[in-house]
């Protein structure tokens, strides 16, 4: 049998020294450099990255220092004038005709009775809500849908449909007194803006006082 070649170890010292010896050798994870240590090629690495975040710093910097005059400017603020000279000239308008009217106020101008319409589209919806029977008929089709177990059928809007025709026919007779008795004479110059509407809420104040119950408002 032929004897097995053995690798030779060479021990450098005992305890301590052997300790000294692998901590004094240097590492490197490179293959060809054995010299190079990790904190050398730690540095190289991150060099770059330094350089590159510093000039995007100075860039950033540069970039503020040139837009604080652009936001330290006041804005100005938006105007319309041909708006606001409607308005004066509405205004005007109305002062100078109740001026020079006796015993009655002077009508709108049209300026001002368009402002005036445009406003009151704005709380019709909380008019619908709050004057007519739009909520109390709305409110009792979406109960019986639910009683009948019916999920979304018929849907929301069909039920606002209905809703809405159901109140306009119930309010048709309030209307039609409204409209006799304000809208018409206002539109013919027999009564001014505000008697106009003055005359309106009688008509409407009785239909509210009728679907009131009379504890509720004693």
């Amino acid at each position: 049998m032929s004897a097995v070649a053995r690798p030779t170890v060479t021990r450098k010292g005992s305890g301590p020294a052997l300790f000294a010896a692998y901590s004094a050798k240097p590492f490197s994870r490179v293959r060809g450099n054995p010299g190079a240590t990790n904190g050398t090629l730690h540095n190289s690495a991150s060099r770059p990255r330094a350089n590159a975040w510093l000039w995007i710093g100075l860039a950033i910097l540069l970039a503020l220092f040139l837009a604080m005059p652009a936001f330290a400017q006041a804005v100005p603020a938006p105007t319309n004038p041909a708006v606001g000279d409607a308005v004066d000239r509405a205004l005007g308008q109305l002062g100078g005709q109740a001026a020079g009217n006796t015993g009655q106020s002077g009508s709108l101008s049209l300026s001002l009775q368009v402002l005036i319409i445009m406003g009151l589209l704005t709380i019709l919806p909380g008019i619908l809500l709050m004057m007519t029977s739009f909520t109390r008929i709305i409110i009792v089709l979406a109960i019986l849908r639910q009683a009948l177990g019916l999920q979304q059928t018929p849907p929301n809007q069909v039920l606002l449909g209905l809703s809405l025709f159901l109140s306009f026919f119930i309010m048709a007779p309030t209307i039609s007194q409204i409209n006799t008795t304000a809208i018409q004479p206002y539109a013919a110059g027999q009564l001014a803006g505000t008697q106009m509407i003055t005359t309106a809420g009688v008509p409407l104040h009785a239909f509210m006082v009728k679907q009131t119950r009379i504890k509720d408002v004693t």
